[in-house]
């Protein structure tokens, strides 16, 4: 009996050792290993440069990849954007895998979401589809560029969905970008396009822009045939004012949260492009006074050139309260305070005017504020500004409340349409 038994328990070590065996098998063969990957979609992927027109050097380098038989490329905008921004100094070249260099032409872009499309005169032999491919949050996906001008890499990592709370779309990719790599492609075992390498926060945290917004750019080109028929700059400048005007209404029409900072109520995040932060500060020895503050961003911008960056929403809020202070004091922290709040919004002449200001007493919630406006034009995009509002309570001897509101890359009307959206959620409880 008991060698019977014996015996059946080594038949059952014996199956479960092989079952074990079939599943490593089977999972192996369903895990492709990255060296396959990368053999098998090199070929597809590219190279892109800036060169400098009159040295013949290398202004910028990034990445591409086929995705037409005719050598359509994608690739980002930043990546080209000095020929979007001054044709006449900078052309485009490719390097193919193998080290070939030819000449490219851009074709059509998408600054609002980093995109540009390019064209190299020959056929190809592979290239991606750009069709949409649906994966699983942990799913694992490879990304492949040139990182730093040191040939072409493969990168593992896995995909994480898309990035909650932030103004313009972009894919959690959990691996290891680096400069050179923008405008590559993040790709599944079987090639497919999940998105492009756009940037990256280190430490694994990096960003795709989904390959639905790549594959309609290269959509509208092979149904006008061609290239852009305005000058690539004005086309980025109306994708910006139509962009500015598309969020605005979006934001407007979003549910508003508020949150309560000592006796007034104000904005908070609006809708879910927001992330939101608060802080509270004491003073306690040579000037006794306590404060609460409450920021919010939407957290991401457009990349116009190396010198602008564009298309962003933030906010503060901070209450200040003193019970030991006597009004002069009180004030003289106040108004330290307010210079805290004023923004470094850099950008160089070459781009925007010099703010311009005006300043006026308001009448909020029966409330008495002293508010500003400033405003400064882009230079070279017509009808955007950047646009800040700062305003400071003036109801309690103890205790005030200042918020300011800055808005890069919007339409004046905009602006004032937000600002007054903005104020119309403060609330001071008398």
């Amino acid at each position: 009996m008991l060698k019977q038994i014996s015996i059946n328990l080594f038949h059952i070590a014996a199956v479960s050792t092989l079952l074990c065996l079939l599943l490593l098998q089977r999972q192996a063969a369903a895990e492709r290993p990255t060296e396959d990957v990368f053999r098998q979609y090199k070929s597809q992927v590219v190279q892109v440069r800036v060169i400098e027109r009159s040295s013949g050097s290398k202004s910028g380098i990034g990445s591409g990849f086929f995705v037409s038989k005719d050598a359509h490329v994608v690739t980002n905008y930043h990546v080209i954007s000095e020929l979007v921004n001054t044709p006449q100094s900078y052309r485009l070249e490719v390097i193919l895998h193998d080290g070939k260099v030819l000449p490219a032409q851009l074709l059509d872009l998408d600054i609002v979401h980093d995109l540009a499309l390019i064209i190299i005169e020959r056929e190809v032999e592979s290239w991606f589809e750009l069709s949409p491919a649906q994966i699983n949050r942990g799913s694992r996906i490879y990304s492949i560029g040139n990182p730093r001008d040191l040939g072409f890499h493969i990168v593992e990592g896995t995909f994480n969905g898309n990035i909650e709370n932030s103004l313009y779309e972009k894919i959690n990719f959990t691996g290891s970008l680096n400069p050179g790599m923008s405008g590559g492609p993040a790709i599944t075992e079987d090639g497919a396009v999940i998105g492009v390498n756009v940037s990256t926060h280190g430490n694994q945290l990096s960003f795709l822009v989904p390959a639905a917004y790549a594959e309609e750019l290269l959509r509208r080109t092979l149904a006008r045939g061609g290239p852009i028929p305005i000058r690539f700059s004005e086309q980025a400048r109306m994708q910006l004012l139509e962009n500015q005007k598309d969020y605005v209404q979006r934001l407007l029409a979003a549910d508003h949260e508020k949150v309560d900072l000592g006796d007034y109520s104000v904005p908070s995040s609006v809708g879910d492009s927001f992330r939101c932060w608060a802080q509270v500060e004491e003073e306690v020895d040579q000037q006794p006074y306590k404060s609460l503050s409450h920021f919010c961003s939407t957290q991401d911008n457009i990349y116009v050139s190396r010198r602008l960056l564009t298309g962003a929403v933030t906010f503060r809020h901070e209450y200040i309260e003193s019970k030991e202070m006597n009004m002069f004091q009180f004030y003289t922290l106040y108004q330290a305070k307010l210079e805290q709040h004023s923004w470094n919004l850099s950008a160089k002449e070459e781009d925007v005017t010099s703010f311009r200001c005006f300043d006026d007493f308001l009448s909020i919630s029966d409330g008495r504020f002293k508010a500003a406006l400033c405003a400064r034009a882009y230079r070279k995009l017509t009808g955007l500004y950047d646009v800040v509002f700062i305003s400071a309570a003036l109801n309690d001897s103890h205790a005030g409340l200042l918020s300011s509101l800055v808005m890069t890359g919007i339409s004046f009307e905009n602006a004032i349409k937000f600002t007054k959206d903005f104020l119309g959620g403060v609330k001071w409880a008398k």
